[in-house]
């Protein structure tokens, strides 16, 4: 009997370990990365106010809008022949439909390139109906014109004026 015992048990024993265990379970899932174009921008035009002459009463503004139009208060404009009046302009090209945030300047000076060292203020930027963030197109294009006013002062100082670096407009993917 204790041999029968011996025998049942060790069957038992032999049943459980040969039992497919089901205790644990797993799921697979996908993984994918995907490289898109990088965000790039050129500028296509600069900003250009065109001639002027210097106020003698006080000072005055002139603006270029988007559309390349030239408005003036308290300044005589000037016309010179083959002297394009326009607005900045920028191309941003990316992935199309992707949006992005655009960092655009509030205020920066032209300085006479005389070396006197005479400024005047360019501000109140106004844009083509873009506003950050903004979204490419459906080709990953974008056209950014942005026109400024220019602060002329009283008996502002004759010569050229310039800023090269400071007409900066900067774009990131959100």
């Amino acid at each position: 009997m204790r041999k029968l015992l011996f025998l049942i048990s060790l069957l038992a024993v032999m049943a459980v370990a040969t039992q497919k265990m089901n205790a644990q379970v797993s799921a697979t899932a996908e993984t994918t990365a995907k490289i898109v174009t990088g965000l790039q921008i050129t500028k296509e035009a600069d900003l250009n106010f065109g001639s002027m002459f210097s106020p003698k009463n006080g000072g005055g503004t002139v603006t270029v809008d988007v559309n390349n139009q030239r408005a003036a208060t308290g300044v005589q404009l000037a016309t010179v022949a083959g002297e394009a009046i326009t607005a900045a302009q920028f191309k941003v090209i990316g992935q199309p439909n992707a949006t992005f945030t655009i960092t655009f300047p509030y205020s920066f000076n032209v300085t006479n390139t005389d070396g006197s060292g005479s400024t005047m203020l360019v501000d109140n930027f106004t844009y083509n109906n873009i506003t950050s963030p903004s979204t490419l197109d459906g080709n990953g294009n974008l056209t950014i014109k942005v026109g400024a006013t220019l602060h002329v002062y009283n008996y502002q100082a004759v010569g050229i004026y310039k800023n090269t670096t400071d007409l900066k407009i900067t774009v990131a993917y959100n």
